[in-house]
């Protein structure tokens, strides 16, 4: 660990655009600043400087950290608790919908204040960080101000906050006007030619299937098995605005049709976020008056809680919420779902299980018409903690292991089905690798997941924690350096390439190509490292039988973190902590067999306890005996509606 200075430059790499980056931090460096980057790619600047650096939770202890993640969770649903009728629009309480977005706020909060308390405690000189020229409100992992502006609050003669230049830059400019460009032209091209994929009407008895523009490849043979069950009856509706990667996906689709929300399932985030409260465009006043007079009661009410500086301090997030984004999913999104259910009377509604409130206001929209809705999940793994989703009528899950997990995440288990057939061989495209050189040697591949996503104070795994890994397994003992192939294997959608670099040359050497298929690289494995990792991978090498070892280097306080859960795949392998233990242990691998064979009992108990399903009824089955059960019990049969 670095000797830290009195004085700390706080920055996301973002915020150094048209600033010389190398050159103004060993500009600040020399001026006697200790620099904190605050995401991966902003790590990546320091290294390429050559300076050193340190990370949040290098400056922060680990219990700390896990004091404020666990105070965001409170945080979360207690905030508006004391208002929720005024939050409510015919009973549905808008921000409790929308807590697996407003979780980032909270946690982005929670973490800056113990901050400002540290800094405060060290008695720290000088705090530089930078801000918006307009404040920015927090919606999901985007960059925002609500930690400049609580420093700013907390730290009054100790902060020195810079301007942002970033909109300014051309680069911040021209992919906006690049894509605006584009769909421009789209737009032009489909209103002069028919689409394959719009169906003129909506046949009678369908079903819809509602998912995000990122899934359309892991719900591909979704849609193919509903399409042998229901012939000519399945809709995909896309929450988002058609593109050329989405055309490539479902032009392959036989389905009845696809439809896409447009702008109707997502409010506007990047410019309207920063905008004044006056300037944001008003949806419906009485609603807007409504929701106010419910933050009112909020900050009243928290007096001596620990979200009330958040409520009371960061007005500006608060109103663009109040203002225009819970007014925008209620008479724009919810009123787009409700109309299109009364319009099209579908047999089933299934939505996906990702985090957004567009798709619980589908369900919620079709429930309250008495059509019958299914939530199936985005992915395999288990991943953040999710808070919504109990909407519909039934919650389907891949296997005895999510169904477990989702109970513990509050989900209601009399709606909970075990479903077969839903995991996809890849959750995005990916082409099928030669993932090692040598059949003499040892091969070892190494499963990782993004650290962060977005601009965001809250890690998913410490960074430092993932740089010592990352660096450890790139290293092996000399007597073992001869006899192991080392491969790191990234996920394809969020590769964290900034980490891989910042970790060194010899890790970014070892590091397959991004759309590496896990499954074809598998098959040469002999060894599976999991780096810090729980994610959607162990379950396919878990079903594969491969002996895993998890190289577990987050700090033992987080390892508490209630949002994440570090031990859900802990028992079906050997768990190691450091890089001496973990090298004892991949040397007994190779050294000894009976060893070797006890990791794949352990993987295969594992994944015949908890992760096979194939004696589980399919979401076909599941969806044809729920709606004629509910059909039959209301006087009707599927062929009537």
């Amino acid at each position: 660990m670095i000797n830290i200075r009195s004085k700390i430059l706080a920055f996301f790499a973002s915020d150094l655009i048209l600033r010389r980056p190398s050159e103004f931090l060993r500009r600040a460096s020399r001026s006697g600043y200790t620099l904190l980057p605050l995401d991966s790619p902003a790590i990546v600047l320091a290294a390429n400087a050559d300076l050193p650096y340190v990370t949040l939770e290098e400056i922060l202890d680990p219990e700390i950290v896990l004091k404020a993640l666990s105070l965001a969770e409170e945080s979360n649903t207690a905030w508006f608790e004391p208002a929720k009728e005024e939050f409510s629009v015919n009973g549905l309480c808008l921000p409790a919908v929308d807590r697996n977005t407003m979780i980032f706020f909270w946690q982005e909060v929670m973490l800056a204040l113990e901050l400002a308390a540290e800094i405060k405690r060290r008695k720290f000189s000088e705090f530089m960080f930078f801000k918006n020229l307009m404040p920015s409100a927090k919606v999901a992992f985007k960059r925002s101000d609500v930690s400049s502006a609580l420093w700013h609050r907390e730290l009054p003669g100790i902060v020195r906050p810079l301007i942002r230049a970033q909109l300014l830059a051309p680069g911040y400019w021209r992919p906006l006007l690049h894509t605006t460009s584009e769909k421009l032209k789209e737009s032009v091209r489909r209103s002069h030619t028919a689409s394959d994929h719009e169906p003129c009407s909506v046949p009678q008895n369908a079903v819809f299937v509602v998912m995000g523009p990122q899934e359309t490849h892991r719900f591909s043979h979704v849609l193919e098995q509903l399409c042998q069950r229901f012939p000519g009856k399945i809709l995909a509706l896309i929450a988002g605005s058609r593109d050329a990667s989405v055309d490539h996906t479902i032009s392959h689709w036989k389905i009845a049709g696809s439809l896409f929300t447009g702008r109707a399932a997502w409010p506007r985030t990047n410019v309207y976020s920063s905008l004044p409260f006056r300037f944001l465009p008003r949806i419906d006043a009485e609603l807007e008056g409504k929701f106010a007079r419910g933050y009112e009661n909020a900050i009243r009410t928290s007096v001596g809680k620990p979200w009330h500086k958040p409520l009371a301090y960061l007005a500006f997030h608060f109103m663009y919420h109040v203002r225009y984004r819970w007014p925008y999913m209620w008479k724009t999104t919810y009123t787009f779902f409700d109309d299109l259910w009364r319009r099209t009377r579908p047999r089933a509604v299934v939505v996906s299980s990702r985090g957004e409130m567009c798709f619980e206001l589908a369900s919620e929209a079709a429930r309250l018409q008495g059509i019958p809705t299914f939530t199936v999940p985005h992915g395999t793994g288990l991943g953040r903690r999710q808070f919504n989703h109990c909407f519909s009528d039934f919650i389907i899950l891949n296997n005895r292991h999510q169904a477990e997990h989702s109970e513990h995440s509050g989900f209601p288990r009399d709606r909970m089905k075990i479903c077969s057939g839903l995991v996809a061989p890849s959750e995005y495209p990916v082409q099928a690798v030669r993932g090692f050189r040598s059949s003499e040697r040892v091969r070892v591949l190494a499963i990782t997941d993004p650290i962060e996503e977005g601009e965001t104070l809250m890690n998913y795994t410490s960074p430092s924690a993932q740089l010592s890994a990352l660096r450890a397994f790139v290293r092996p003992p000399e007597a073992v350096a001869g006899r192991v192939e080392l491969k790191i294997k990234l996920n394809p959608f969020f590769p964290n390439l900034e980490l891989i670099q910042a970790a060194g040359p010899e890790v970014v050497r070892h590091t397959l190509p991004v759309n590496s298929d896990l499954l074809s690289v598998l098959q040469e494995t002999d060894l599976v490292v999991a780096l810090n990792y729980c994610g959607a991978a162990m379950h396919h090498c878990l079903l594969a039988g491969k002996p895993i070892i998890y190289f577990l280097t987050e700090p033992a306080p987080l390892l508490r973190r209630p949002d994440f859960r570090y031990d859900a795949y802990a028992e079906s392998t050997e768990v190691e902590r450091n890089p001496a233990d973990f090298w004892s242990s991949v040397t007994r691998f190779i050294s000894d067999p009976g060893f070797g064979d006890r990791l794949r009992d352990k993987a295969r108990n594992f994944a015949r306890q908890y992760l096979e399903n194939t004696g589980y009824p399919s979401l076909p089955d599941i969806i044809d005996s729920c709606t004629s059960l509910y059909l039959e019990g209301s006087g009707r049969s599927p062929e009537s509606r």
